[in-house]
């Protein structure tokens, strides 16, 4: 399944190199990073998700039932609504189903501009918005921490917090792989155990590695935020020192700039290589939207290979692991372009 910013859903068969419209929705405003977003299937395969935002300038997501395609499907109901602001980046709105929660989630980026203000913007650490989050749709209830300018009760499904712009995100058995756009100097994956949720991915204190006050040079830095234990309101200084150390340290996080002539971008998002799937197995993928490297990370030990920049395809959008002898991936650029590809080691 394909889906195109502009509003549609497109079914296509390997077999055949056929392609059939299964969705299409008028709705859908498509400006900027705003668009039609995200699709998401439940492992039952009667039940089928997707995330955009509308001409009304809400993020939403629309629940359906199906039988057999896609195309013959019942509205059930929306399972979440947003207000988006001016400037239409930094959405994410990516959807998965998640095995270990039996459910939807949607990640939601700042929707913040990139500018000075990104460095001590409190919304991603505060848990009484769903701004910079990982968020469950249904039937989940956690624990969270209450972390907010004043004594108002959390959003109880929460499932990652401290979260910049979380384009795409998946679940492989019990562990959360999160892909996190970063500011100005860092791009990061982050892996996490789903037991441990909810999490703290760390934005806007860290950006890969780095501290933000580090990065900019910030003297006094602090965040207009409280955590609170129990009824006891925490001062600024103790909260970014806990919201400090309570931060997940990604797991690779890569320079904009790995040379003085060469300029990364965005990390796009990715997938896995499932066990004995291909030579890579085990393997994250992923690729940066600029230079359309292709990354791929072994969970196992940590090591990397870079591909060379896949040239003459446009901008990398997705990757998506493959089954198949001709190819492995397949990708999905900003031109419209789908394209299979063979990763070699």
């Amino acid at each position: 399944y394909t889906v195109l910013k502009k509003g549609e859903i497109y079914e296509y068969n390997l077999s055949t190199e056929s392609k059939k419209l299964v969705y299409s929705n008028s709705n859908v405003l498509d400006l900027q990073e705003a668009g039609l977003l995200s699709l998401a299937i439940n492992s039952s395969k009667d039940y089928f998700a997707v995330s955009y935002v509308t001409k009304d300038f809400q993020l939403v997501v629309d629940k359906y039932s199906f039988n057999n395609s896609l195309s013959n499907n019942d509205y059930v109901g929306r399972l979440f609504s947003q207000d988006v602001s001016k400037p239409y980046t930094h959405i994410a709105g990516n959807l998965i189903w998640s095995e270990y929660y039996n459910t939807f989630l949607l990640s939601i980026g700042d929707n913040q501009e990139a500018n000075e203000f990104s460095r001590i913007n409190p919304a991603p650490l505060d848990t009484t918005t769903y701004l910079g989050k990982i968020i469950a749709l249904e039937n989940v209830e956690l624990d969270v921490p209450r972390i907010s300018k004043d004594a108002s009760d959390s959003f109880n499904n929460i499932i990652g917090y401290g979260l910049r712009n979380p384009w795409q995100f998946f679940e492989f058995r019990n562990q959360l792989i999160v892909f996190d756009v970063g500011l100005s100097i860092n791009e990061e994956m982050s892996i996490s155990n789903l037991e441990d949720a909810p999490i703290s991915y760390g934005w806007p204190i860290y950006e890969g590695g780095s501290l933000a006050a580090e990065i900019d040079g910030i003297d006094n830095y602090k965040i207009d935020i409280n955590y609170f234990e129990g009824l006891k309101k925490l001062d600024n200084k103790t909260t970014l020192s806990k919201l400090t150390n309570e931060s997940l340290k990604p797991k690779l996080f890569y320079s904009h700039y790995p040379t003085e002539n060469d300029y990364r971008a965005a990390i796009i998002g990715g997938d896995i290589f499932e066990e004995n799937s291909s030579e890579f197995n085990l393997n994250i993928v992923f690729a940066d939207i600029t230079t359309n490297e292709i990354f791929l990370y072994n969970l196992l030990n940590g090591d990397l290979l870079i591909s060379p920049p896949i040239e003459n395809i446009g901008a990398i959008t997705t990757i998506k692991t493959i089954n198949n002898q001709s190819f492995n991936t397949v990708v999905t650029t900003y031109s419209g372009d789908l394209v299979f590809l063979k990763i070699e080691n």
